[in-house]
């Protein structure tokens, strides 16, 4: 059954203070006391058949898999079936409540290894490794990387298992470019959400009309008999994006999808969008929930 796109996007609040109660391994704020005697980051295990990886590099790496979620070999937290992941995220028992996005017991890993990396680095934030199953759910992913924003980390690497390519990086949206402060300055401002049906991209100036042809209701890329068509993606952002000079220096871009998309499908879709026909696209992605 298809969904309608859905009004309003959350983006994720990577600053955001973590609410009263919460104790102070998971906070938002720099988590410098959390352990009392901090040891250096132990390098972490690069996942099998990535190329060019320095796993010293990241502060930790976790493994999101089907039945778990690991760091370094150890099982932070077990998951539910995959229709309660893409319902409602991980069981309600590791959360403050069903809805919440922080994940308490990768907060406290997380906090840890951001206390330690501190120490060892003296960095303003940390970078993780995630290496995601190629069915993880979106609300899933969504959970993950809230979790680690909250904790400091500033930077995220993602990666599919077997995969033999560079991670694909990206930042919380509080991180801004000059340029986006600009307020002179027309901005695109696009946002690609991922639904059953297909692609819906919408810009500053509106929704994006089916066939990538001005503005207007509707999926601008619906799927075909095949599947989703990245291909046709990538065309359409070319095309928003070239449509006034001013856009040709603007990278980043919003992602979003329904909870039960598959990581596999925002993976691509960060891959098609990156650079078409040699040229630059939109390479700094962010993500957001809709609701």
């Amino acid at each position: 059954m298809k969904r309608r796109a859905p009004p309003l996007l959350l983006l994720l609040a990577m600053t955001a203070c973590a609410s009263p109660g919460v104790r102070s391994s998971v906070r938002a704020q720099p988590a410098s006391s959390v352990l009392d005697t901090p040891r250096p980051p132990a390098p972490a295990a690069a996942p099998t058949g990535a190329l060019a990886i320095d796993a010293a590099a990241y502060a930790m790496t976790i493994t999101v898999g089907a039945a778990a979620i690991t760091s370094s070999g150890a099982t932070i937290l077990l998951l539910g079936p995959r229709d309660q992941l893409a319902q409602h995220g991980a069981d309600a028992q590791f959360k403050r409540s069903e809805n919440d996005l922080l994940l308490l017991p990768l907060a406290a890993a997380a906090a840890s290894a951001r206390a330690a990396d501190k120490a060892a680095r003296n960095t303003a934030s940390s970078t993780a490794l995630i290496v995601l199953e190629a069915s993880t759910p979106y609300r899933l992913f969504v959970e993950v990387l809230f979790t680690l924003g909250q904790n400091d980390f500033g930077a995220w690497d993602l990666l599919m298992p077997g995969e033999k390519r560079a991670p694909r990086r990206t930042t919380p949206p509080s991180r801004h470019t000059g340029a986006e402060l600009d307020l002179g300055k027309r901005s695109l401002n696009l946002t690609i959400n991922i639904v059953d049906g297909g692609f819906q991209l919408k810009t500053a100036k509106g929704n994006v009309a089916p066939g990538c042809d001005g503005t207007g209701a509707g999926l601008a890329i619906p799927t075909t008999a095949m599947g989703y068509d990245f291909s046709a993606l990538a065309r359409c952002v070319a095309k928003v994006k070239h449509a006034a000079p001013e856009f040709a220096e603007e990278t980043r871009v919003t992602i979003t999808a329904s909870a039960g998309v598959e990581f596999a499908t925002v993976a691509t879709v960060m891959d098609a969008i990156r650079v078409h026909d040699g040229a630059e696209l939109f390479p700094d992605v962010r993500f957001g929930i809709a609701r």
